[in-house]
């Protein structure tokens, strides 16, 4: 789909009657689905990094599904724009699936609640897995800046 200025759209055109007016092509409203696997171990480094918009897009947004397979800790948080309000909490073997306006970043962190408040005694597994695997799906929209003419 083609955005046109003054709000006005027309399906696959570089040009378009907006109002009577011909209107000129903005930009491509760009749809990608990013999907992948993690497998993250607390133990050695409990952030990993998903997506992270480029400078040269605009206007992203979309929606991100994140399932919680198997692992040693109770959930995992998903930071979007490294804003903890905006974040979501995974529980083991549960999906979350959220819509945001405005996407820059996107990462995973492990967390374990349990070990952090104190409310149960944590021991630590010997000779154990500890890595949580989940998987992720992230739809976005976005446009991409078009370099200006001289």
């Amino acid at each position: 789909m083609t955005l046109f200025t003054n709000n006005c759209s027309c399906e696959d055109h570089s040009y378009c009657k907006c109002n009577g007016k011909i209107q000129k092509a903005v930009s491509d409203l760009i749809k990608e689905e990013i999907c992948g696997v993690f497998n993250i171990d607390p133990l050695k480094n409990p952030y990993a990094p998903v997506w992270e918009a480029e400078d040269s897009i605009e206007l992203v947004f979309g929606t991100l599904s994140v399932y919680y397979e198997s692992g040693f800790c109770e959930e995992v948080e998903v930071f979007v724009n490294c804003e903890k309000d905006k974040g979501i909490f995974v529980p083991l073997g549960n999906t979350r699936t959220r819509t945001y306006a405005s996407l820059r970043k996107v990462a995973i962190e492990i967390r374990d609640r349990k070990r952090e408040s104190g409310s149960v005694q944590y021991n630590s597994p010997k000779n154990k897995d500890t890595s949580c695997r989940g998987r992720f799906c992230l739809t976005i929209y976005y446009k991409v800046k078009k370099p200006k003419r001289c």
